[in-house]
């Protein structure tokens, strides 16, 4: 938050984006799975492949991969690279129900991310003028 303010000549953030910010680093930090078996954890990288796979595909993300099995096709790729690989591009996000703030992707966007929805509900719509 220091960072942003200094190129602001240290004006402070207004309250309003300081709080959304704050928001999604919390939730980030109390949902990521990924937190404690990062790619560079010395333990981790010490344990045969096998089972860091399994720690990764068959218990942190296993209901993942089972809920969007049709996406994921787990049963095909069980042994594969490609779960294990996928799991560490999967990261928890939530959007607000306020108005101003639960715009996922506005139009003419530019798409970053993939969402696999675990709760609530999600609506597509378009703006007409």
């Amino acid at each position: 938050m220091t960072l942003l303010t200094r190129f602001r000549e240290n004006k402070p953030l207004p309250n309003s984006l300081y709080r959304q910010i704050n928001q999604h680093f919390k939730y980030y930090w109390a949902n990521n799975r990924l937190s404690q078996v990062q790619k560079d954890n010395d333990f981790i990288n010490t344990l045969p492949r096998s089972i860091k796979r399994g720690i990764i595909v068959h218990y942190l993300f296993d209901d993942v991969f089972y809920n969007f099995r049709f996406f994921f096709n787990p049963q095909k790729n069980k042994e594969s690279k490609f779960l294990y690989d996928v799991a560490f591009g999967l990261k928890p996000r939530h959007f607000s129900e306020k108005d101003d703030e639960n715009v996922i992707y506005d139009e003419e966007e530019e798409v970053l991310e993939m969402y696999f929805i675990t709760q609530g509900t999600v609506g597509i719509g378009y703006h007409m003028y």
